[in-house]
């Protein structure tokens, strides 16, 4: 998992690797012991101050995978009958700083072989300092927005936004497409590589940006987010929050399974 703060003169991808930005964020978890995970472990590996409590739904575990292609993974716990962050199923917390204009981020997710996707999940996100998770709350442009993601029926991979031009009361969702086979989906039994890209708009103009590339291709590429309106100046990219869980808000949205 990777976070980048792409550099004033960055207007492409490319330009935004490693070779050409400055890294906020990186864990790869190859450095942190098998096991359940803690508030001690947040502390110490994601400088998050918290004594959270995580119910035994995050872990420390090798690669699933029999190609060895992650040496050890984070695995997240879902529990079946369950939706949304109870019952000691899935996990949230936020990585904050310093407040930036653009940022790229990337990382893995892996499915398990009898992944249940059922109407959908969230996924890690980047988002405005001091995010308030108010679902139902249309964003005005002047205090909050959201560059969420999640995983739909058949593990289609769509964007779930709250900017100041949405068109109802919960996150606008756009499906993202590679252009080639159309809507893209995460395959049970496989690392997918998910990469994000947010610019953030002059207050109250069209000239923001969100990209997101699966698996090394361009599958999303919009302008038509209104981050930030006039009075929300201040407004910036300022977290990254680790979010993931069924949901939806009612048990239409839960695995009939445990999960991970």
């Amino acid at each position: 998992m990777k976070l980048y703060a792409c550099l004033p003169l960055v207007t492409l991808l490319v330009a935004c690797s490693p070779v050409a930005t400055e890294e906020v964020f990186s864990n790869n978890f190859d450095s942190e012991p098998w096991g359940p995970y803690t508030s001690e472990d947040l502390q110490d590996y994601w400088g998050v101050n918290t004594t959270k409590d995580l119910y035994g739904a995050v872990e420390i575990v090798s690669d699933p995978d029999s190609s060895g292609v992650q040496k050890n993974a984070m695995r997240v716990f879902y529990a079946a009958d369950n939706y949304g962050k109870r019952g000691g199923s899935g996990a949230q917390w936020p990585v904050r700083f310093s407040g930036h204009d653009e940022l790229y981020l990337a990382y893995d997710v892996y499915f398990e072989d009898d992944a249940e996707f059922v109407k959908g999940g969230k996924l890690p996100r980047l988002q405005s300092t001091g995010w308030k998770g108010n679902p139902g709350v249309p964003a005005d442009g002047t205090e909050r927005w959201t560059a969420g993601l999640m995983w739909r029926e058949g593990g289609k991979l769509v964007s779930y936004v709250y900017h100041a031009d949405m068109a109802g009361i919960y996150g606008d969702v756009r499906g993202w497409d590679d252009g080639a086979g159309g809507q893209v989906y995460f395959q049970p039994g496989k690392w997918h590589r998910i990469e994000i890209r947010v610019v953030m708009n002059t207050p109250g103009v069209l000239d923001g940006r969100m990209q997101g590339w699966f698996d090394g291709k361009l599958a999303f590429d919009s302008s038509e987010f209104m981050w930030r309106m006039p009075g929300g100046e201040g407004l910036d990219i300022g977290e990254f929050l680790f979010e993931t869980f069924y949901g939806g808000g009612n048990s239409d949205w839960a695995p009939s399974t445990d999960q991970h």
